[in-house]
């Protein structure tokens, strides 16, 4: 299936990203990974393609 996450930077940037995994979690982890190099960003938002976006609950998001 195709996950889309989104990422917002401290700045405001926003960008997606469409991952082919099994699973949204899958397509979670590997986007955290990816970001482990740009500390400044964050995952904000994840959904199916072609689904209607849902906000993620993200609990451990630090504050900027």
């Amino acid at each position: 299936m195709t996950i889309v996450i989104e990422i917002a930077g401290i700045s405001g940037y926003r960008a997606t990203k469409e991952y082919d995994a099994p699973s949204m979690r899958a397509a979670v982890a590997a986007a955290e990974r990816e970001l482990r190099a740009y500390p400044q960003f964050q995952i904000t938002d994840v959904w199916k393609k072609d689904d209607r976006p849902v906000r993620l609950d993200v609990g451990e998001t630090e504050d900027w």
